[in-house]
């Protein structure tokens, strides 16, 4: 799937000049709560584009900008969570836990629901 090698090189990438770093922050550039809610964004946008037949550009700048991240600041963060894999595991686990919520509407079963009675 291409939003999980997308993921594995991000983060592959920050954890290499992550690792080039010397001094650690005690806090993290981009509160938790933020953080879970920019890659819960970043997935969607990814996965919309995924699902479409056309090419689209990747709107995370537009994405960062609506919660007052530049990418500078964003980047810096996932260098931080690289650091502290503690935190990003447990962000990312809240992440994974509202995904999985969005994925099926409520009041469906399954997504085979959508297709109407005469299948």
């Amino acid at each position: 799937m291409i939003a999980t090698r997308w993921v594995m090189v991000l983060f592959a990438g920050l954890a290499a000049a992550g690792l080039g770093c010397g001094s650690a922050r005690d806090r993290a550039p981009i509160p938790d709560s933020t953080m879970t809610e920019l890659l819960i964004e970043l997935h969607l946008a990814n996965g919309r584009i995924e699902v479409t037949d056309q090419p689209l550009p990747f709107p995370r700048d537009s994405i960062l900008q609506a919660y007052g991240v530049d990418s500078s600041t964003y980047v810096d963060a996932l260098a931080y969570y690289v650091q502290h894999p503690e935190r990003y595991s447990r962000i990312y686990g809240d992440v994974i836990d509202r995904l999985s919520v969005e994925r099926i509407p409520p009041g469906l079963e399954t997504p085979l629901d959508t297709l109407g009675s005469e299948f």
